[in-house]
């Protein structure tokens, strides 16, 4: 904001913007000597940064923006870095040790394993468990990414790298963000999601992938042999001797067990007031772990029944 106004003027009160911080130049004008800008965080109301350039007006604005950018991160990082945030940092940093360093497996046969998945996904004669989690991963990225591109804005980093590389790399991509995050809770709109947010959020895109959800869980179900000690113990022995099948069976129950989260987040985000009612928000855990109990199907039938985003 400019103002003909001195900060230190009595009774002068700045306006707060969406970034959360504001400027004020000393000087009136569009080319000056030298300009101070102030910039101050509208949470804690201190002065972060002086910034003071020769030149004109613009440029004045850029170097504050930079010098804002960078304290402001460094700042946000260090207010995020609670105990909740540093576990999931901590076990995505383990997951990703183990899974790199120490899980079993490994070699041609790996190779000779993913051939035949890519050739026919839903072949479950090559382990009617594994082709479910397998498919599985493909749809549990698309259901995080419409549970979280509606609290997207504002964040410390944007969603959208994160959850387009966890459609290759599961938790590994997702992690990160899920660890520096903030929850966004309140209300929003469509008019405000990017347009990815906005597929990620349409109704075509919730039905496809419930369909999907269910038509894996058909598919499952629907193997005769599927409760039978053979089947269990083909697919144990797949776990333990394939390093992909280890690596990404355990990235599915990562995956399934960290919904409980977005999905609660989802659920007060679509419900306004809420936050206000301790009964409402009681009744919204135990609907929220509900659907995240089970797998896939659980949280696709939430996005299927939330109530929409207002226009």
């Amino acid at each position: 904001k400019r103002s003909t106004s001195s900060p230190n003027d009595e009774g002068h009160e700045p306006e707060y913007g969406e970034a959360g911080c504001f400027g004020l130049w000393e000087n009136e004008g569009e080319d000056v000597d030298v300009a101070y800008v102030h910039v101050a965080c509208s949470a804690e109301k201190k002065i972060f940064e002086v910034v003071q350039c020769k030149a004109s007006k613009n440029s004045v604005t850029e170097a504050w923006k930079k010098k804002f950018k960078q304290k402001a991160i460094l700042t946000q990082l260090s207010e995020r870095l609670d105990k909740g945030r540093i576990g999931i940092l901590a076990f995505w940093a383990a997951f990703a040790v183990y899974a790199f360093g120490f899980a079993p497996g490994g070699g041609e046969a790996d190779t000779e394993l993913l051939k035949a998945l890519i050739s026919n996904p839903l072949d479950v004669t090559i382990d009617p468990v594994y082709v479910f989690i397998f498919n599985s991963l493909g749809v549990l990225p698309a259901v995080y990414a419409s549970l979280l591109t509606g609290g997207g804005k504002q964040q410390l980093v944007p969603s959208w790298p994160f959850v387009s590389l966890s459609f290759f790399l599961g938790f590994f991509a997702l992690g990160p963000y899920l660890g520096l995050r903030d929850e966004r809770d309140f209300p929003t709109s469509q008019s405000r999601l990017t347009t990815f947010g906005k597929f990620a959020n349409s109704a075509p895109n919730e039905v496809l992938l419930w369909a999907s959800a269910t038509a894996l869980y058909v598919l499952l179900l629907s193997v005769p042999d599927l409760y039978t000690a053979e089947t269990f113990e083909h697919f144990k022995a797949l776990f333990l001797s394939s390093r992909f099948v280890h690596i990404s069976t355990l990235d599915f129950i990562v995956l399934s067990a960290f919904m409980y989260g977005p999905i609660l987040e989802d659920m007060k985000r679509r419900n306004p007031g809420s936050e206000y009612d301790e009964g409402r928000v009681e009744s919204l855990k135990k609907q929220a772990a509900f659907f995240a109990a089970v797998p896939v199907i659980g949280p696709a039938v939430h996005l299927l029944v939330r109530p929409r985003l207002p226009q």
